[in-house]
């Protein structure tokens, strides 16, 4: 509503919100870039990015997928930076985002892999300040912050079979 206020109503109202949304994830992926691999190497992260159709499909979609990738690209910086700095606010900050990105869209699921992870691989190397408990603290609330999701993901898996429009891949597909 807000970007049909601001463009009036047309195609690209509806597609605005999206290409904002991935101007932020990219900015994020930029700097994810720049601290996990090398300060240089941001700007490859964001060109590698710009040259997947994928990503440019995303920020010219009218559909969430925008706003999920935001969502979990900053999930996860803000996971990074509470891993790096022991800061309750980022701490705070990764539960928001986390709890909202399986709120956005349920095609995201696979990204809390990633999010789970990142920080055993950190905690059990020891290159955090954070400690297995509040590790743990955290992720527990984030999981009952998603029970609601859960829930609402098993109704939906339970009709899937009556949405189906095509049939299931085969392997060599």
């Amino acid at each position: 509503k807000a970007a049909e206020k601001l463009v009036g109503f047309s195609e690209a109202a509806y597609r605005l919100p999206s290409v904002l949304v991935m101007l932020i994830a990219l900015a994020v992926i930029g700097r994810l870039g720049a601290t996990l691999i090398y300060p240089a190497a941001g700007w490859m992260a964001v060109f590698t990015c710009l040259a997947l159709q994928g990503f440019n499909d995303q920020a010219a979609d009218a559909r969430p997928y925008g706003l999920g990738t935001c969502i979990a690209v900053l999930s996860l910086w803000f996971l990074i930076r509470w891993l790096d700095r022991a800061r309750w606010g980022d701490a705070a900050a990764f539960v928001l985002m986390g709890a909202l990105l399986g709120r956005v869209h349920l095609i995201f699921w696979p990204f809390y892999l990633v999010l789970a992870a990142y920080p055993i691989v950190r905690l059990a190397r020891r290159d955090t300040p954070v400690r297995w408990l509040q590790a743990t603290g955290v992720f527990l609330l984030l999981g009952l912050l998603l029970v609601p999701v859960i829930q609402d993901a098993r109704f939906i898996y339970r009709q899937a079979p009556l949405h189906v429009i095509a049939q299931m891949p085969t392997l060599r597909n």
